[in-house]
């Protein structure tokens, strides 16, 4: 069985050699069976992204990869989110305002205090 991948822009590599990031946001609810969906205790790989995809080309991923456990996930508001929710997080995504300007990158879109995430807390594997 395919083990859930958690992607990463490749800016975040040196966390992710480095086995420090440890908290992200997801936009929207992502509970198992949705298709983008995990649960806790879930082991799964952690990557990152030479290229991401765009509408007309598929992304491309780095061959690195990293196991880890889903610790915990929240679903939360981002305005919910307080101080205990950014640690382990990317410098950028440390704070409610850099979550949603992380996210508009990423995903192309508006995000505000008011819209629905998952806070994810991993733990890396030996």
């Amino acid at each position: 069985m395919n083990k859930f991948e958690f992607w990463f822009r490749k800016e975040y590599s040196d966390l992710l050699h480095d086995r420090q990031l440890t908290c992200f946001v997801r936009p929207g609810i992502r509970l198992a069976p949705a298709p983008k969906g995990t649960r806790i205790g879930e082991r799964v790989l952690v990557r990152f992204l030479e290229k991401p995809g765009t509408p007309h080309s598929d992304p491309e991923l780095n061959p690195f990869m990293a196991e880890a456990v889903v610790m915990d996930l929240r679903i939360k508001k981002i305005g919910e989110m307080d101080a205990a929710d950014f640690q382990g997080s990317a410098p950028d995504a440390s704070s409610q305002e850099g979550v949603i300007a992380q996210l508009e990158r990423i995903y192309g879109q508006r995000f505000g205090i008011d819209d629905t995430v998952t806070v994810f807390r991993i733990a890396y594997e030996s």
